[in-house]
């Protein structure tokens, strides 16, 4: 088995981003100024970018588990 991938240094901090990061990141930043433009309240932004970020954890767990060659 292939060894994973790691993003994510032992300080925490990120080495490498994933493929796509860059354009999600956009997406996001599109959905928040059209929300400003629109006037919608700040707090409920902060709901929504949170609900955002909910259904991807949501999704993960729906991911199959790995089969890797450590113990």
């Amino acid at each position: 088995m292939k060894k994973p991938t790691r993003l994510v240094d032992l300080n925490g901090e990120v080495i490498n981003t994933p493929q796509g990061y860059c354009e999600a990141l956009q997406w996001v930043m599109r959905v928040v100024e059209s929300m400003e433009e629109s006037q919608v309240d700040r707090a409920d932004m902060q709901v929504v970018i949170a609900e955002l970020f909910s259904e991807v954890s949501f999704y993960m767990r729906f991911l199959g588990k790995r089969q890797t060659n450590e113990l």
